[in-house]
């Protein structure tokens, strides 16, 4: 995936972030609202990026918001990383912009 991986990586850590702050009890409507608006900054951005395609780099993102929301413990957190990955998932990928 080329030069992606940052990118991608870079995406997954303000969603884990986000996550965290659900840990220490920020109410989980405020939560989404934070989560889908990083989404949505992301599906633009990757439409952009040049390296890989759109859809490879969000299949790459939903993969590893499931990964880490499937291996830890802490429900709490965990949660958030699914329902990123669901959403990342129900959301058409983007297309490379022209």
């Amino acid at each position: 995936m080329d030069n992606s991986q940052g990118l991608v990586d870079g995406y997954v850590k303000e969603i884990k972030q986000i996550a965290a702050k659900h840990q220490m009890g920020e109410d989980l409507a405020t939560i989404k609202i934070k989560v889908d608006a990083v989404l949505e900054k992301a599906h633009e951005h990757f439409a952009g990026w040049v390296n890989g395609t759109p859809e490879e780099n969000w299949a790459s993102f939903a993969g590893k918001l499931y990964f880490l929301g499937n291996s830890v413990s802490d429900r709490t957190w965990a949660d958030i990383l699914v329902y990123a990955g669901e959403s990342v998932k129900n959301t058409e990928p983007p297309h490379r912009k022209s």
